[in-house]
């Protein structure tokens, strides 16, 4: 899960982080998760997962805010009851 730890490296950044690598990393999310659920490692996968999406949502670029919650409504569209 080498990607996973890639993408949530460019999430913990927070805000001052370019924003374009934080959009790509965010977008990457929903596929990353679905290999991680046909693993068996979706639950290790999740954990702190939404305080960094969340961190996302809260930024000024429009943009950044819209990758958040399409990879959000994607996330809860495929994998609802693991998340809830």
């Amino acid at each position: 899960m080498d990607g996973m730890e890639a993408m949530l490296q460019q999430l913990l950044k927070g805000v001052e982080e370019d924003w374009e690598k934080r959009t790509g990393a965010i977008k990457a999310l929903p596929p990353l998760l679905a290999a991680g659920a046909e693993h068996g490692c979706l639950d290790t996968m999740l954990d702190g997962l939404p305080k960094l999406v969340a961190v996302q949502c809260a930024d000024l670029r429009s943009s950044v805010v819209r990758a958040a919650c399409a990879a959000l409504g994607d996330i809860a569209a495929e994998h609802g009851k693991a998340i809830g």
